[in-house]
């Protein structure tokens, strides 16, 4: 059990403490502060549900732009469907977030946005990270060994 646990640890600590990482935190820390400004603005002008929706898809599109060509240095391509499912957990992840934090919490608009980003950096980062590292033609063989069985 001790190995087992050690082995998983250390895989957890490559993951965290590499340049992979390092990018990642930098990139996303630019979207995010850009995001965070624009989110926290557009909060006191229409309901948070509609600005956090557009601020997540115009950070989403700078996120692939920016994770493509200097975080992860891989093509997007073929893998469409993956950022698609990706996406779709980050939104309701952050939108849930921000209804917990605001309405059932009520947490000034000022505060709810900062905290929620500190709720799904974390799970964001390990799940584009999947993505971009997924090996799609693995992936398809083994999608197309189970629908022959």
């Amino acid at each position: 059990m001790l190995v087992f646990f050690k082995t998983h640890l250390k895989k957890l600590q490559n993951i965290f403490l590499s340049w992979d990482t390092l990018r990642y935190i930098i990139v996303g820390a630019f979207v995010t502060i850009l995001g965070t400004i624009v989110l926290t603005l557009l909060i006191y002008i229409i309901p948070y549900g509609l600005a956090y929706t557009i601020v997540f898809f115009g950070s989403v599109a700078l996120n692939i732009i920016l994770q493509s060509k200097f975080v992860f240095k891989r093509s997007i391509k073929g893998k469409l469907s993956l950022i698609i499912i990706g996406l779709i957990i980050q939104y309701l992840i952050g939108y849930i977030g921000l209804y917990i934090l605001l309405e059932l919490m009520q947490l000034s608009k000022a505060l709810a946005p900062t905290i929620n980003l500190f709720i799904s950096t974390p799970i964001n980062y390990l799940i584009v990270r999947a993505i971009y590292y997924a090996d799609i033609k693995t992936l398809k063989l083994r999608n197309n060994d189970r629908n022959s069985k």
